[in-house]
């Protein structure tokens, strides 16, 4: 079984990984959405040539798009519940150690109210 200081350091690592995904996400989303506003401007001195291409480069870079969400949003899910996981399992243990304490406090207090 993993120690607790291992599993938060996995769980960092997989929440900043989810968010490096997240930010590539963006910013590829962006950089599409630019292109394609580009396209557009241009889009009146375009020949059908020139249309069929980039309507081809739109839809590759849609589905590129979609792909990178797609990962995105498994690694984000992946992340948060490695992060609940982690979280019960810091919970439990502190109740374990809390309950340790009390009963060491316990026994400490019954034998100094025997020996009274």
């Amino acid at each position: 079984m993993s120690s607790l200081k291992d599993d938060w350091k996995t769980t960092g690592k997989s929440l900043g990984g989810a968010f490096a995904n997240l930010g590539k996400s963006v910013i590829h989303s962006i950089d599409t959405g630019l292109d394609k506003a580009n396209d557009w401007a241009e889009d009146d001195n375009d020949s059908k040539e020139n249309q069929n291409v980039n309507t081809e480069k739109n839809n590759q870079a849609k589905s590129s798009v979609s792909e990178d969400w797609s990962k995105t949003g498994k690694s984000m899910g992946n992340a948060f519940s490695n992060l609940g996981k982690t979280i019960i399992k810091s919970v439990n243990t502190g109740v374990e150690k809390a309950n340790e304490w009390a009963e060491e406090d316990n026994t400490v207090n019954n034998n100094e109210q025997d020996s009274e």
